[in-house]
């Protein structure tokens, strides 16, 4: 690296993008804090804004590999694409009621992320928002989601699920790649299942024992063609006309 000034300068410049990042993320810092603070403070940090997501990439990878909990504040509107984006180390979060919208990717590659609740606020999920979440077997979605993002919840542990009444719209391979995913309730209220094709249907390879329950009597109109293909021409069992109460007791 050069000389000794060389190093001392290269060292004060990562502190102080450490310390940028941390306070661009709602913490703040005092300039005698060491080193050792730096990263208890991150692995403590609470997001802060009217929307989550950006940092300076080293601090980024820092912060990735730190932080075990999050909490975000009330006020936070958005939480930004890719805000959370391979948190390895990230175990929970707590979203405030203030939330509408999670954007695409923003909890992608959180692989210790086992469970997650979400605020009856949100109405949106973005694009692979919990993609590769490798760990993630349960999650309560909100009663006011509209949304469901394309491949949002691929590669999950997901083992049953239920779409709320008010989803009117699932995107393409939201639920691709859940080989552990049992059962899963989708209401007829929703009127839009995007599957051109068997590669674009939102069972793309999931598990093939996994059986469907819907309240509808027989496929509306909006759901695509291959709407519940996990391969190029096999399909998940489907129950329809069935009861909340039939899918609960299954």
């Amino acid at each position: 690296m050069g000389t000794i000034a060389d190093k001392l300068n290269y060292l004060n410049a990562t502190k102080t993008a450490i310390k940028n990042a941390i306070i661009s993320k709602g913490g703040s810092v005092a300039d005698t804090d060491t080193f050792r603070s730096y990263a208890e403070k991150i692995n403590s940090l609470s997001t802060g804004g009217s929307s989550t997501g950006g940092s300076d990439e080293l601090a980024r990878q820092l912060i990735e590999r730190l932080v075990t909990s999050i909490e975000i504040p009330n006020g936070v509107t958005k939480i930004g694409d890719n805000a959370f984006y391979s948190y390895k180390t990230l175990t929970s979060i707590t979203i405030p009621s203030s939330v509408t919208t999670l954007g695409g990717d923003s909890f992608s590659l959180c692989n210790n992320l086992t469970s997650i609740t979400l605020p009856n606020s949100v109405t949106s999920i973005g694009n692979s928002c919990f993609s590769n979440c490798t760990n993630l077997e349960d999650i309560v979605l909100s009663d006011n989601l509209a949304s469901i993002g394309s491949g949002s919840f691929s590669f999950t542990k997901l083992t049953d699920l239920i779409v709320p009444d008010s989803v009117t719209n699932i995107n393409m391979t939201a639920f691709s790649y859940c080989s552990s995913l049992e059962k899963i309730w989708i209401p007829s209220a929703c009127t839009t299942i995007s599957a051109s094709s068997s590669y674009s249907s939102p069972f793309l390879s999931a598990n093939s024992s996994c059986v469907i329950y819907t309240d509808a009597t027989s496929k509306p109109d909006g759901w695509g063609t291959y709407w519940n293909y996990y391969n190029s021409s096999e399909q998940l069992q489907v129950v329809w006309g069935a009861t909340k109460a039939q899918y609960e007791a299954a």
